[in-house]
């Protein structure tokens, strides 16, 4: 899914990775930009809409939990999807987002002991809402 309206609003899709080793609290996702890549920060005014997710688990069957991160711990947004062994888990496009980040913060995510994760998202920013 490339750019799409919503509302009359122009939504530029974007994509970004993380691969959590196991056992990891807060994971980062990064971005590709023409000079290489990009650490996703939070950004004043706006909220992380996560439109799609594939999740990538290895040998080891772990857990999933995805975080809205300001200054400190992150705070859960999503429940903890449990993720087996040699799997690999699509959640389809979904113009409304699966779920999102708190105003003025970005998107990490955690992992239970096991296999490294690789996680492929979709996102769009959009305004605060008020």
């Amino acid at each position: 899914m490339d750019n799409y309206y919503n509302g009359g609003i122009l939504q530029i899709v974007q994509r970004a990775i993380s691969a959590p080793t196991s056992g990891s609290t807060d994971a980062v996702f990064t971005s590709e930009v023409s000079s290489g890549s990009t650490t996703l920060v939070a950004i004043p005014g706006l909220v992380y809409l996560i439109t799609s997710i594939t999740a990538s688990c290895g040998a080891t069957a772990t857990t999933l939990v995805f975080n809205s991160k300001g200054s400190g711990a992150g705070t859960a947004i999503s429940s903890t999807f449990t993720l087996g062994i040699n799997n690999t888990y699509i959640w389809p496009h979904n113009t409304h987002g699966w779920f999102q980040t708190s105003p003025n913060q970005t998107i990490t995510c955690t992992t239970g002991t096991g296999s490294t994760v690789n996680i492929l998202i979709s996102y769009v920013t959009i305004s605060q809402q008020v």
